[in-house]
């Protein structure tokens, strides 16, 4: 404890010393700067006042302006098609569009059972097969409503 008491009396000794010369050295005269006055800033104009002096006048020529793009993806692409993605290993969606020529040539062709058929989404499992359209594993069909354009359908699985 006694070399503990000795080492900070000895550590304060030489801090008021610094101290003190510190002191000293800033009461000596400084030599003094001339300094100069700042002559004063011009005035610029911001970028709201020359936007609006540069519009208080009227131009002769003529703006053109672009077509406005459509903001809206249209319902339908008036295309038979169908689209299968892979939301995760067990799902998928997909959704499809028929268009009106296509179900209007079927209303002919087939009279009243049009009316009377289900329609069904049919979905083929086809793991480690080259499908050649009739050599699935197996399949499962999904009874969907008439107004439904999409589904998501499940698998039983990964990896199926």
């Amino acid at each position: 404890m006694k070399i503990l008491k000795r080492s900070k009396e000895a550590l304060m000794k030489t801090i008021t010393k610094a101290k003190s010369k510190i002191r000293q050295g800033l009461k000596k005269k400084s030599p003094q700067v001339n300094v100069q006055a700042r002559p004063e800033a011009k005035e610029i104009p911001s970028f709201y006042e020359t936007a609006i002096a540069n519009t208080k006048f009227s131009h002769t020529q003529d703006t053109y302006f672009a077509p406005p793009r459509p903001q809206d993806l249209p319902g339908f692409y008036e295309q038979d098609r169908i689209i299968l993605q892979v939301r995760d290993p067990r799902w998928l969606h997909t959704y499809w569009e028929t268009k009106e020529q296509t179900i209007h040539g079927l209303k002919n062709r087939l009279g009243e059972e049009f009316y009377r058929a289900k329609k069904v989404l049919r979905v083929y499992d086809v793991t480690n097969v080259i499908f050649n359209g009739s050599n699935a594993n197996r399949f499962f069909d999904i009874q969907i409503n008439d107004l439904a354009n999409s589904w998501y359908v499940d698998t039983d699985g990964p990896g199926r």
